[in-house]
């Protein structure tokens, strides 16, 4: 592809490693020239923009407010709602999370792409971007399927008039939802798994809120822990002590358990443990 040509769309593959999903993604980087702020180099994969606006339950347009850095170059980033084609995002101004932060600039116009998502960790919902098309300076979208070229605004008006005729059809879930309640029996309610254990290393530290953690299970109150060797919790978690943690399975297939409150992980001999151990008796 030309440099004239390349595309000013990004693709983000997301699903978050540490909230509970396992991680796929798929990210581009910017054009290492003086226009790399405005010029992002990447390709649709296998989706046109009516694609898009089939399997995308949030679109939106508006202007980036500010850009807060994460770690591994992700970005959590405030933004104003301008127009919205699809879903009804809660209020005008909202909290996206990217794994790139490179082509969000203070200012900076931007047709966005979104999933809804929460975490226990982060304790506020958030979108997630799966793909945005910046209103650059090279003004144009190449869509790597048919070859054809849009401007911003003509990306924009295509996305409106595709969801009225074929828009979202999916459930408009929370992804990674977990219990809101400070009650201890709310939380042993909600949680697919109970469980004792002794930490024996961190398997995962690349986040600024969470550890992955290996685990000898030593009592399974609650659930199937058979194949569990890790569990996702806070930091701050001490090798070699033991623990009693509520915890939830992401789906059937994982390895690993996530805490699923913001009161889900006691000292082996807290008062509280005791309380969750007497129930499961």
């Amino acid at each position: 592809m030309k440099d004239h040509e390349k595309t000013v769309i990004l693709l983000f593959v997301m699903v978050l490693v540490l909230s509970g999903c396992s991680a796929n993604m798929a990210s581009a980087n910017a054009n290492a020239d003086t226009n790399a702020q405005n010029k992002v180099e990447a390709d649709l994969v296998s989706l046109t923009l009516e694609q898009y606006a089939e399997r995308t339950p949030y679109i939106f347009s508006g202007t980036c407010i500010s850009v807060k850095d994460l770690h591994l170059d992700q970005a959590e980033v405030q933004f104003k709602v301008d127009k919205v084609y699809q879903g009804e995002p809660e209020g005008t101004e909202l909290i996206l999370r990217s794994i790139d932060k490179t082509p969000f600039r203070r200012g900076g116009k931007y047709l966005i792409f979104a999933t809804k998502y929460t975490s226990v960790f982060v304790g506020y919902d958030y979108y997630v971007v799966d793909a945005l098309i910046c209103d650059g300076a090279s003004g144009i979208f190449a869509d790597a399927v048919s070859g054809r070229k849009y401007s911003f605004s003509e990306a924009c008006s295509l996305v409106e008039a595709q969801v009225r005729e074929h828009g979202y059809t999916g459930v408009y879930e929370l992804k990674g939802d977990y219990c809101r309640s400070d009650d201890l029996k709310d939380i042993c309610d909600y949680s697919t798994h109970i469980i004792t254990a002794k930490i024996t290393g961190i398997v995962i530290d690349i986040a600024d809120d969470r550890n992955t953690y290996s685990v000898d299970i030593i009592e399974t109150l609650k659930g199937d822990t058979k194949g569990i060797d890790w569990i996702v919790a806070s930091k701050g978690l001490e090798i070699g002590k033991e623990y009693l943690m509520l915890m939830t399975k992401p789906d059937d297939h994982s390895r690993f358990l996530v805490v699923d409150s913001s009161k889900s992980v006691f000292g082996i001999k807290d008062k509280d443990a005791e309380l969750v151990k007497d129930m499961y008796k």
